[in-house]
């Protein structure tokens, strides 16, 4: 499957772009990268700090029947898959969330725009910068040197085989 890919060094979500995309017409399968959100949202409308070190994505592809719920079980357990290539002690909290050591490292969000599924993911790979207040007892990070060309690459060719 040929992706085209679209990049941002910062954007507001990545989500809400490619919803955009999708009502002026653009033909999935595309993904939009960004390497900062300023407004990442997670599932009910939760916001998701996205700061400078981390990968945040969305993949974009035509689909008809299926319940987000359960593309966000699928993705979830892919990327728990690719990203158990770069930590151990990974684990899926409820349907979305990856967590290490007991702290966030992952989330997924899938939305479905006309016969499109937009799936978001966002991924914490290095501290960068302070973690707000707030965050600091559950956000961690996946702390390691990964290449995020590889990672995306890894994480699309998960998403889009049947494998």
């Amino acid at each position: 499957m040929d992706i085209k890919i679209i990049h941002f060094a910062e954007t507001g979500s990545t989500n809400a772009i490619a919803k955009d995309y999708i009502k002026s017409d653009k033909r999935a399968p595309f993904c939009i990268l960004a390497d900062r959100q300023t407004h990442g949202y997670g599932r009910y409308g939760k916001s998701f700090y996205s700061p400078m070190g981390g990968l945040y994505m969305t993949l974009v592809v035509s689909g008809a029947d299926f319940d987000c719920d359960v593309i966000t079980r699928i993705v979830g357990e892919k990327l728990l898959g690719v990203l158990s290539g770069c930590a151990k002690n990974l684990c899926i909290k409820g349907v979305n969330d990856i967590f290490m050591g007991g702290k966030k490292i992952a989330g997924v969000l899938v939305e479905k725009v006309k016969q499109c599924f937009v799936i978001g993911i966002g991924i914490n790979l290095k501290q960068t910068e302070p973690v707000p207040d707030g965050l600091r007892d559950i956000m961690g990070f996946l702390d390691v040197d990964a290449d995020k060309n590889e990672l995306v690459n890894r994480i699309l060719q998960s998403l889009v085989t049947n494998h």
